[in-house]
This record gives structure tokens, sequence and C-alpha cells, in this order.
């Protein structure tokens, strides 16, 4: 095993990554979090494996030759040596021209006299791994996003700040899913089921959007195109909207988490339903470490069924909840179904968590003008069933044991 004096560097892009024991290595850039996402720009690069394998003598491991190894054998080497806390991992990404304070790094790091000030090249962005396009168009989609999503997603980024180590599986769990640049079918099936089981109709667009910036921001070649994913990410980020915020804020808070760096991709389903009780409206934006609301006192709010852009608009405006989706997608994923089993895969769902939750419940056209077999006339019956009854005016419906 290879005793290292300082860091071994492996460039990524017009990044670096340093790779050594930690104690050469800055604390704050060795918490779980931070050495995931330096090993997925790692491994996201042929050429960076490449110079891997070059310097692997090099690095305080122990084992076969890096000659002998898979790239999933090299990354499963590099993983265990991150758990054990052997090795660590810093990214410094493209255009760094600062200094990792650390008195055991070598002086050569440091920059020249002036360099601050000199004028700093764009970056080359068809030189970029897939994973560093993502990231950059992910952080650039904040400029795009507008009101109270903005507000939501800028305490997001300070909540993953504040994460200690052991809540780092949510965060790595559900941001992994943007570096996939394109979803095979199984993968794409299991993300529309849980965007449905969690949010209903709303779900289903989010998949959608999140997969095409992905895609958008993988393919990349200029500045333009990451500006183009960029506002793609954004699109998506406000269709689900404070909803999905709110919902990921108190993910955080909620047990269930794998205490381990090991089990990053362990999260317990049990949390996650928990978490599908998410609040909307004034307290969804109380601040991170407030206790959760009992479930008796979360805030309630108002769903639109039906279809009426007029009433959608109105919706738009008042922050109600409702479902809209391009028919070229909705025709793709719910190709081969009946209604009837598209009703219950789709809308019962999304009614349930509407009665959970206890939403006033709204109609984009009056009872008496409902299609007898259309998706809206299914949600009446399910919702007259359940104790609803229309309201004289015919557009919106009594609540049960309600006059």
């Amino acid at each position: 095993m290879a005793v290292v004096s300082r860091p071994i560097e492996v460039r990524v892009g017009t990044g670096r990554i340093l790779i050594g024991t930690p104690a050469l290595l800055p604390p704050e850039q060795r918490r779980p979090y931070h050495q995931v996402a330096v090993l997925y720009r790692l491994f996201g690069s042929a050429g960076a494996v490449r110079q891997l394998q070059q310097v692997w003598r090099q690095l305080p491991l122990s084992g076969s030759h890096a000659a002998h190894l898979t790239p999933m054998e090299l990354r499963d080497t590099i993983e265990r040596a991150i758990i054990a806390q052997r090795i660590a991992l810093v990214w410094l990404p493209p255009l760094f021209t600062g200094t990792i304070q650390i008195d055991r790094l070598p002086t050569s790091k440091t920059p020249p006299a002036g360099a601050g000030q000199r004028t700093q090249p764009r970056q080359r962005i068809d030189d970029l791994p897939a994973i560093e396009k993502v990231a950059l168009a992910v952080q650039r989609s904040l400029d795009h996003v507008r009101g109270d999503t903005r507000r939501k997603l800028v305490e997001l980024r300070q909540a993953i700040e504040r994460l200690d180590e052991r809540d780092v599986a949510l965060i790595v769990g559900g941001f992994a899913l943007l570096a996939v640049p394109v979803v095979g079918e199984a993968l794409g099936a299991a993300i529309l089921a849980w965007t449905c089981w969690e949010f209903g109709y709303e779900g289903i667009a989010f998949a959608y959007g999140l997969g095409a910036a992905s895609r958008a921001a993988a393919e990349a070649r200029t500045e333009a195109d990451i500006d183009i994913a960029a506002r793609r990410y954004a699109e998506a980020f406000e269709h689900l909207g404070k909803a999905f915020i709110a919902w990921l804020l108190i993910r955080l808070q909620v047990g269930g988490l794998r205490r381990a760096a090991a089990d990053t991709a362990a999260v317990d389903t049990t949390a996650a339903r928990t978490a599908a009780t998410a609040r909307t409206g004034e307290e969804a934006s109380a601040p991170l470490h407030k206790p959760l609301a009992k479930p008796a006192k979360r805030q309630t709010g108002t769903t639109v069924l039906g279809h009426n852009p007029d009433y959608q608009a109105l919706a738009n405006k008042g922050g109600d909840r409702y479902f809209d989706i391009p028919t070229q997608q909705w025709d793709r994923i719910t190709k081969g179904m009946t209604k009837d089993q598209i009703f219950d895969r789709f809308n019962k769902p999304f009614i349930d968590r509407t009665i959970a939750r206890g939403d006033a419940i709204i109609l984009s056209n009056s009872v008496t003008k409902v299609k007898p077999d259309s998706y809206l006339a299914r949600e009446l019956d399910y919702l007259f069933s359940k104790g609803y009854k229309p309201a004289k005016d015919g557009l919106s419906l009594i609540k049960p044991g309600r006059p």
C-alpha cells in the first residue's frame, strides 16, 4: 500500500479532482455528500478513469493492479476506501484560481501573483462530462424560477448546506436522478409510479420535464445549450412548484434515512409515505428546523377537477392544484390501458390524497355538463361514494357531514 505525502491530481474536463488521505484535504470537503458528488464526476469521464488507472499505484489502496480491474470494480474499490476513510476526494471546479489551505499541499498549486485579475476564459462546454453539464444547468435553473418557487429553492439549497452526514442519503439519492441522461423503460415506469403516488397528476409532468432537461444538459455543446437546459429544469420545478419543494424540505426532517454513508441509496419507505403529507401554503414556508405540525393541523388547499383553460388560468393565479400534461406524453404513458385502468392507476390515488388533505374541491364545469364516460364523471362518482355532494351552483362539492 502506497503512502501518499501529497494529493494526486486527476483532470476532469476543465476541472480537477484531488485524491489523497483525509488528513491532506479540507475537512469541510470530506462530508459524504461532497464525496459522492465528486465520485460521480470522476467516473462520469472516461479520460479521468484512464488517468486514475495510471496513478493507481500511488494511492493508499491495496489489492489488484488497476489494469486488471473494470471501471465498476475501480469505483467499488474507491467507494470502500472513502467509507473506510482511507482516501478522500476534492473537486476543484473549472477556472479555480484559489488555494486550498492545507500546509502539506504542494506550493505549485498556488497561482502566480495577479492571477485573479486576469480575464477568465469561458468554459468549453463540449469538453465537460455529462454529469458536470447537468450540474451546471441545475445551478443556472434558479435564475429562471420565479416567485415562491424560487424562494423555496433557495431555502432548499441552504438546507442542503446545513445537513449532517446522516441525512445525506435523501439528497444524493434524489438528485442523482438528474445525472441520468436517458431514462430506461423500467426506470421510467418506476419514476412515473412514484411521482404519481406522491404528487398525483403534477408528478407526471415533473418526471417528464426532469428527463427532458437532463437529456438537453447531457447533450449540450455550447453555453446557449446549457441555458436552454436550465430553463427546462426551471419549468419542471415550477410545474410542481411549492408542493415539491415543501415536500422535499419535509423529507429532510422525517426519520427513516439510513445513518451511514454506505447506505446512501437506502431510504425508509415509511418515511417516504409519511412525507406525502407535505405542508402547503404558509405552513410550508416555515423554517426547516421547526417541528413538524400534527396531521390534524396541516394546511388545506384547493383542487380543481376537469379541463377548462379559463378556470386553469384562475387556478394558476390562486396556486390551486390541477392536472395539465401534453397530450402526446399522456398518450404515451397510458398506451394500451382502458379508461377504468387509467382511473385506478392515476385518478383515484390523486382523489384519495385530495380527500386526505381536506382540500376544497371545485369543478372547471358545472356538474350538469359533465360527460357520462369522462374521467371527471368517474372522479365525481368516486367522490359521491365517499359522501361528497354537489353544491347548489354545481361548480363545487360539499364535504361529507356538512350541510
